[in-house]
C-alpha cells in the first residue's frame, strides 16, 4: 500500500491533468465539439444506424444534420423496435448490460 502522501500527490497531479484538460477545451469549444462528433461517428459507424445514414463518410456537424434528420419518437419508432427486439449492432455498437 502506498503512503498516504503518495496517494496525495497521485490524486493532485489526476485533478490537475483534468482541469488542465477542462480548460483547453474551453479555450477552443468548436474544436472539442467536432472532436467529439468524430469521435461518436467512427464508433458508431458499422451499426445499422450508421450505415444507413453514412457515418463513414461525415466530416462535418453540417454534414451529419443533412444526413441525419431531426426526428420524433414515431421517425424513430423503426429504430427503437428493433433494437428492443435485440437486433445486434442496430443503433450501438455494444450489447447493452443491464444492472440492478
Amino acid at each position: 500500500m502506498s503512503a498516504p502522501h503518495d496517494r496525495v500527490a497521485d490524486y493532485r497531479r489526476r485533478v490537475l491533468a483534468e482541469r488542465d484538460a477542462a480548460e483547453a477545451a474551453l479555450a477552443d469549444p468548436v474544436g472539442v465539439q467536432e472532436s467529439v462528433l468524430r469521435a461518436v461517428l467512427e464508433f458508431n459507424a458499422d451499426t445499422a444506424f450508421g450505415v444507413e445514414h453514412g457515418f463513414k463518410s461525415i466530416r462535418t456537424a453540417a454534414e451529419f444534420r443533412a444526413a441525419v434528420p431531426i426526428r420524433d419518437y414515431d421517425g424513430l419508432a423503426p429504430w427503437i423496435e428493433r433494437a428492443a427486439k435485440g437486433s445486434a449492432a442496430c443503433c450501438r455498437p455494444t450489447t447493452p448490460s443491464c444492472t440492478s
